[in-house]
């Protein structure tokens, strides 16, 4: 974690403002996202209903049964969906110990007045870094510690990039902010995933999948039921 130090109350205005988001690609991102996913889930409801009432009846126990399966899907999608959205990807944000001290650069630059924008993000030798952009200390990656089920989740599918301390801090160019432990920007969700959300997001995946194979299994399962 940062070092403590103290600054002075009237300090974090003077930092120069944070980057603005590409809010037109986020939310266009996102309402594609939300359109893929809903839309999953009606034709998985259209092909297991429509099939029951054109080959049987919707109210028999399979097609029933299928239904209730397919809404049950659906809601932990939504709800995965809703936390994606919603939820903290593990942003870094500033504060007076996240901010302080400035490197000795980028004090510089800031004292004159110069623009900043070619300056490359600062290593220390504790293997943390300082974005020039959001002007924030990033710790090192084997020094920032989660807790929760997507820390479980992204701590077993990117095992090897932890052990080898790849999961580095990253700036998205898109959101326009470092976060801890990045995977990558989703152009479908128009979120950053992160250990901080990569629980809702392998959820996500195994719904949609499973809610699809849910309705072609169902599909035929009625028809060969009704055929007999």
């Amino acid at each position: 974690s940062s070092p403590k130090h103290v600054v002075p109350e009237d300090a974090m205005p003077e930092l120069p403002p944070l980057p603005r988001p590409d809010y037109l690609a986020m939310r266009s991102q996102s309402l594609g996202g939300c359109a893929v996913v809903l839309s999953i889930i009606a034709g998985c409801y259209a092909l297991v209903g429509v099939s029951a009432v054109l080959i049987g009846s919707i109210t028999d126990g399979v097609p029933l049964f299928l239904l209730v399966l397919i809404s049950i899907e659906a809601v932990v999608a939504l709800a995965c969906l809703f936390g994606i959205q919603l939820g903290d990807p593990g942003v870094i944000r500033r504060s007076p110990q996240q901010c302080f001290p400035l490197p000795p650069q980028v004090e510089e630059m800031l004292s004159t007045g110069r623009d900043l924008s070619s300056m490359r993000n600062i290593g220390s030798e504790d293997g943390r870094s300082y974005c020039v952009r959001c002007f924030v200390w990033r710790d090192a990656p084997w020094e920032h510690k989660q807790s929760g089920l997507n820390s479980a989740v992204y701590a077993m599918l990117c095992r090897e990039r932890l052990e080898t301390s790849k999961s580095y801090p990253h700036h998205c160019s898109i959101c326009q902010r470092c976060v801890q432990h990045f995977d990558h920007h989703c152009g479908v969700l128009g979120r950053c995933i992160t250990s901080g959300n990569m629980g809702y997001f392998v959820g996500l995946l195994a719904m949609g999948g499973t809610g699809i194979g849910t309705a072609i299994i169902g599909v035929i399962v009625i028809y060969f039921t009704n055929r007999g």
